[in-house]
């Protein structure tokens, strides 16, 4: 007799809690070079700046997300979308579990006149653009991975 048995959906919930999941960060600078951080609330990474950004959907490419989490996140209509780099997202700990992979791409304002509007007030306090110098802390796990792996001026040039 098998004590303990798990049902078969007991068993996906455990499994779909483990999986890598597919993450894009959007790097939107306006035309002094700064770049557009919002302060996460609710959700992991709570009070930590980061790059706006989000779930990869299934079949969706990465300038679709990146076009998608803009203008769901901040309003902003973003052109021109290349990707920038790739991060590897593991956190381990007592408080939290998770592995990230995350797909960072730059995107351009279709309209440098845009004004952000923050549309998720409940995932966001706000948002600002920050001189990639003199960056707010504490950055989001992804956020603060990418901007140590990349120079400030690979960033600014891609």
């Amino acid at each position: 007799k098998i004590k303990n048995k798990v049902t078969h959906q007991e068993q996906i919930k455990r499994m779909s809690e483990k999986v890598v999941k597919v993450g894009v960060g959007v790097v939107i600078m306006n035309e002094e070079n700064k770049v557009l951080l919002g302060k996460r609330i609710g959700s992991h990474g709570a009070n930590k700046y980061a790059l706006v950004g989000g779930h990869l959907e299934f079949g969706e490419e990465y300038s679709e997300c990146a076009i998608r989490e803009a203008k769901e996140e901040t309003n902003l209509d973003i052109i021109n979308i290349r990707t920038v780099g790739f991060v590897n997202d593991i956190t381990i700990n007592d408080d939290e579990q998770y592995h990230y992979v995350n797909v960072i791409v730059k995107g351009d304002l279709s309209d440098p006149n845009q004004t952000v509007v923050n549309l998720e007030e409940d995932k966001c306090e706000g948002w600002g653009y920050y001189d990639l110098n003199n960056l707010p802390s504490p950055l989001f796990s992804g956020t603060e991975l990418f901007l140590n792996q990349y120079s400030i001026e690979d960033i600014i040039s891609k």
